[in-house]
């Protein structure tokens, strides 16, 4: 008996650099949403927060054009950018939240 494919594995790498497009935009949004408030504070806030909504987009094109569209086989790979950029999404999302909650 031959074993069908059920899914291409081609389409994972796509899947992910899709996610990560949509994390950016979500990112993105809520950056904007910051600029829009008005303090002075949550406008430096709102603008580090899109420039790591950028930063989130370019890295995930930039990983999904070194895979070419290919799973990765055997390898897990972890870079310390994605730690820091995940970081900084964090610390950006914290003050955010921080900012508009304390002028409201």
């Amino acid at each position: 008996m031959t074993s069908e494919r059920v899914a291409d594995r081609g389409l994972q790498p796509e899947r992910t650099a899709l996610a990560w497009q949509r994390t950016a935009l979500a990112i993105g949004v809520n950056g904007a949403l910051l600029c829009r408030h008005a303090t002075v504070a949550s406008v430096l806030v709102g603008v580090v927060t899109l420039v790591v909504a950028l930063a989130v987009a370019w890295i995930a094109h930039r990983r999904y054009r070194g895979t070419r569209g290919r799973p990765v086989r055997g390898i897990l790979l972890h870079t310390s950018r994605a730690a820091v950029l995940g970081t900084a999404v964090c610390v950006c999302i914290s003050v955010g939240v921080a900012v508009v909650a304390l002028s409201s």
